[in-house]
């Protein structure tokens, strides 16, 4: 169901360089840079943030109504389908349950925690906080629109509810674009 390809990068002709020696003629590739999707304010996030807030805005370069987004590291194995991220028109919410309490399961609660505590959601006991990174991501660009339009609205944009530096994990805890996407679709 992946109809074109697009990759945004602060270098768009390194990575052309790279695609002119793989054979993958049968979609098509637009390349664009950072600065095509990004204010001037948010280029000068660090790089972890511009990459989400990049995520986060892909509506406004994809003319779709679903975006696939895909960690450049990643692999896939096996065929996807529209029906792995919808069914009957409605979102499919994948998490993680950790079998047991680790430090990675511990970051996403807590991750969790400062997005609801950060869109104001009421008591955040009673909130499901699980861990919701996946390097496989269906966006509905409709949502990200709403989203984007709330927290300029609300909370000053983007470039406000992001760290403006990455010094530990403790900064990276604070937001998270998988999670930030998930939490507003359920409330």
């Amino acid at each position: 169901f992946v109809q074109d390809i697009y990759i945004v990068t602060p270098e768009p002709s390194l990575v052309k360089n790279v695609l002119a020696k793989i054979d993958i003629s049968a979609k098509t590739i637009h390349m664009i840079s950072d600065d095509k999707v990004l204010s001037e304010e948010e280029l000068s996030l660090p790089g972890w943030v511009k990459q989400q807030i990049i995520k986060l805005k892909s509506y406004k370069i994809c003319d779709s109504e679903y975006i696939l987004c895909i960690g450049a590291d990643t692999v896939l194995r096996k065929q996807l389908l529209l029906s792995d991220f919808y069914e009957n028109e409605k979102i499919i919410i994948h998490y993680r349950r950790h079998r047991q309490l680790d430090g990675h399961y511990i970051f996403e609660q807590r991750r969790t925690e400062n997005i609801y505590k950060l869109l104001g959601l009421g008591n955040i006991r009673n909130k499901q906080k699980h861990d919701y990174i996946f390097d496989v991501f269906m966006f509905n660009s409709d949502v990200l629109r709403k989203m984007e339009l709330y927290v300029d609205k609300e909370l000053g944009g983007y470039k406000t509810i992001y760290p403006h530096e990455i010094i530990s994990f403790d900064d990276m805890v604070l937001m998270g674009e998988w999670s930030l996407y998930v939490i507003f679709v359920i409330e």
